[in-house]
């Protein structure tokens, strides 16, 4: 998922016009059938009348002429229906059966809406990071020296188990080891599953997350909406942890954005070029004691997994 905010109110914007364009091609038969058949309209001219009345009705109090006038309206719409049948114009359908193209859903946005700021996440991501060419089964393990393989075997088989058990409450993740290993290449390979299976997942660069809060919190008086997606996201991926500009400001928000997410049992799971001794020096005790405590560290070992495709060897 990408740290704009913007994808939320693009992914209402495109339901909206998803919305327009079934109500326009339902508007056009029904306008084709109103010219087939000339009774339709006007029925609705009646229908019209008809509520109208029923208003002034129900203000007068009188119940048998309120009564009178439903019964004649609900047969007028039978007679409606079975025009627009013959018409061969199907009743007007919602996209979404869950809110009724409401958007909303007991208070919270429907899935519907989900669905797409999900598919425009992956986009944006596709865009940025090779999701096509990483996937689990094109993790070659025969690309580890003998020596390191086994143990290779045994954190791809733990990062396949990760993505088919995810839930709530799943553990933390620190992969460390040199560049070039397959961090990268796991870690999406993660991220393609979930997302298949609608997950919330935001992945990015240590230093694109830090400096766009920084940035959000500045522009804005202290408000950032890329915290909040940051903080809410059911699985946050950070990548090439170390590289990001380091200041006063990165490092708490750093620290609050590890502690908010074990506090409230959403899993992170973050790579690093760094050992673990260059991530004491580089960030706060209250940074490494959360690493130690409440993430199962993944040590990737072997050699550079681009420099052997690239020569062979």
């Amino acid at each position: 998922m990408s740290l704009n905010s913007n994808k939320l109110r693009e992914a209402f914007e495109i339901k909206q016009r998803e919305i327009k364009r079934v109500e326009e091609e339902y508007n056009l038969a029904f306008e084709r059938a109103k010219t087939e058949y000339p009774e339709i309209g006007k029925i609705e001219d009646k229908l019209r009348s008809i509520g109208a009345n029923i208003a002034l009705t129900a203000l007068s109090g009188d119940k048998e002429k309120l009564e009178a006038l439903k019964s004649e309206s609900l047969s007028l719409y039978e007679k409606k229906k079975k025009l627009l049948a013959k018409a061969k114009v199907s009743p007007k359908k919602t996209i979404c059966p869950l809110c009724e193209d409401r958007n909303f859903k007991d208070g919270k946005v429907c899935k519907c809406i989900k669905d797409i700021e999900k598919r425009l996440n992956y986009e944006e991501m596709s865009k940025k990071m090779p999701l096509s060419k990483c996937n689990f089964g094109n993790f070659d393990i025969n690309l580890y020296p003998e020596e390191n393989r086994k143990k290779m075997q045994n954190i791809l088989k733990f990062c396949k188990s990760y993505a088919e058990n995810f839930g709530e409450n799943s553990p933390n993740l620190l992969f460390i080891g040199a560049p070039g290993l397959g961090k990268t290449h796991l870690a999406l390979s993660i991220v393609n599953e979930l997302i298949n299976k609608g997950v919330s997942v935001v992945y990015a660069p240590a230093g694109d997350i830090l400096g766009s809060i920084e940035a959000e919190h500045f522009a804005f008086k202290g408000e950032s909406a890329a915290i909040d997606t940051v903080l809410d996201c059911d699985l946050l991926l950070i990548d090439d942890l170390g590289t990001e500009m380091s200041s006063q400001f990165s490092l708490s928000t750093f620290y609050n954005i590890i502690n908010t997410r074990i506090n409230t049992g959403k899993p992170t799971v973050i790579s690093t070029n760094l050992s673990f001794d260059e991530l004491e020096k580089k960030y706060t005790p209250r940074i490494t004691s959360r690493f130690i405590g409440e993430y199962e560290m993944k040590g990737f070992a072997g050699k550079d997994i681009r420099q052997i495709k690239k020569t062979g060897k």
